[in-house]
């Protein structure tokens, strides 16, 4: 009968040991990967200790960024009405009462053009002729037509203004997520059609989207790596084995990185 070799008889002759062992392994890996965070920053990704990022820190800094801004998009065929004038100067009032929300910026805050204490838009209501004159006073405006308000007169433009610069993905997420209840409320019970965009959504849906398929493919892989196992060995036990321990190996490399500090990002997500 041939002789095991000095594996396997390692493996048979402390066997309590090697369990253990390994269920240490697998607890420090467990903890660190709690420790694992997913980098929400994109320019990270392509950062380099030189001097244009030091200037581009510096503008952003001087002249602020767009990472901390969120456009809402208005439009309403009766934008310059009395019920769409007080719709948009709701909207406005809600969205600064936001938690999160730094500031809040539309042609609501403009005076009207030659003045500096008259309101571009009125609070009280006025006679349709004085809606038209307010309409094309706003058109007119060199701070409003063709910058937050659309030539046509039915599309404004807002900016929303997040609290922090750069503010990361788990800050912006639960202000996105009230910014977004706000406008689907709009959207149902007032006379204004309302979007959202910015880098701060494009970062948002992009992590998320990246998360979501990042599972879905690992789901899939582990499944057709299974049946192709399966269709070559043709056992159960062989497609365990082989199975488990990629996965353990998986599991061991996320626990590591937790530990060293590495940032999952959509480089080394794929490998």
């Amino acid at each position: 009968m041939p002789q095991p070799n000095f594996s396997a008889r390692l493996i048979l002759n402390h066997q309590r040991p090697l369990w253990l062992t390994v269920a240490f392994i697998f607890l420090v890996a467990a903890i660190g990967i709690v420790q694992l965070k997913f980098e929400d920053d994109p320019q990270n990704l392509y950062r380099q200790e030189n001097q244009d990022f030091a200037d581009l820190d510096r503008l952003a800094d001087e002249f602020g960024s767009f990472d901390d801004e969120i456009l809402v998009l208005v439009a309403s065929d009766n934008l310059f009405s009395y019920e769409g004038l007080g719709d948009f100067r709701e909207l406005i009032d809600t969205l600064r009462e936001l938690e999160g929300v730094n500031a809040v910026f539309s042609m609501a805050d403009m005076r009207r053009a030659g003045s500096r204490v008259v309101p571009l838009i009125p609070f009280a209501r006025a006679s349709p002729d004085r809606y038209e004159r307010i309409r094309r006073d706003a058109r007119d405006h060199p701070l409003v037509g063709g910058h937050s308000l659309s030539l046509h007169s039915d599309t404004a433009l807002v900016l929303v203004q997040l609290e922090g610069h750069w503010p990361s993905i788990d800050a912006m997420q639960p202000v996105v997520s009230r910014l977004r209840s706000v406008t689907a409320d709009f959207n149902r019970d007032s006379t204004l059609r309302i979007s959202i965009s910015g880098m701060p959504i494009v970062r948002l849906d992009s992590l998320v989207s990246v998360q979501r398929e990042q599972l879905r493919f690992t789901i899939f892989a582990l499944i057709l790596a299974s049946v192709i196992c399966w269709l070559v060995v043709r056992q159960i036990v062989a497609v365990l084995v082989a199975t488990m321990a990629a996965l353990a190996g998986t599991f061991w490399a996320l626990g590591l990185m937790g530990w060293m500090g590495i940032e999952i990002n959509g480089f080394n997500m794929l490998l």
